[in-house]
């Protein structure tokens, strides 16, 4: 994905302690291999019985699983389709079907030359990083121009 910001829409090199900065990036693998395991945690849930006590740890193993990243296209900026088609010329965004012009790439995929990249993106405010399940509300409530 190779898109150029405008450098009028760049933001000025202050806000890097106000999104975390390169250093909250580097201590976050100690402490995210920490949060995959967690004895209270697991407590909690299986004596909520969601899970049958033989699927138990299927059930662990998925909730270990990292979430894909999911970018949102700012569609009212002058780059937005320039940006689209430079996502759909990356094997590593698929398109999510149900939501226009937002995008998923594999945690493992997303490296540190795209998060940077989608980083720059998303401090110009072209793009958005959202969880797919928060995309869900406006589908449900249909909402048309005007209405």
């Amino acid at each position: 994905m190779q898109v150029a910001t405008p450098s009028s829409q760049a933001p000025p090199a202050s806000n890097k302690a106000r999104h975390g900065g390169r250093r909250a990036l580097r201590n976050r693998g100690n402490h995210d291999e920490a949060c995959k395991q967690n004895e209270a945690f697991e407590q909690y849930y299986k004596a909520q019985q969601i899970v049958a006590d033989d699927e138990f740890e299927v059930f662990l193993e998925s909730m270990r699983r990292p979430l894909p990243v999911v970018i949102r296209v700012n569609r009212t900026k002058s780059i937005w389709k320039d940006l689209e088609e430079s996502l759909k010329e990356d094997p590593r965004w698929t398109p999510i079907p149900w939501a226009d012009s937002c995008w998923q790439c594999q945690a493992d995929d997303f490296d540190d030359a795209l998060r940077t990249q989608c980083s720059a993106l998303n401090k110009a405010y072209a793009l958005r990083f959202q969880e797919a399940a928060s995309l869900l509300p406006p589908l449900l409530a249909d909402l048309r121009p005007n209405s």
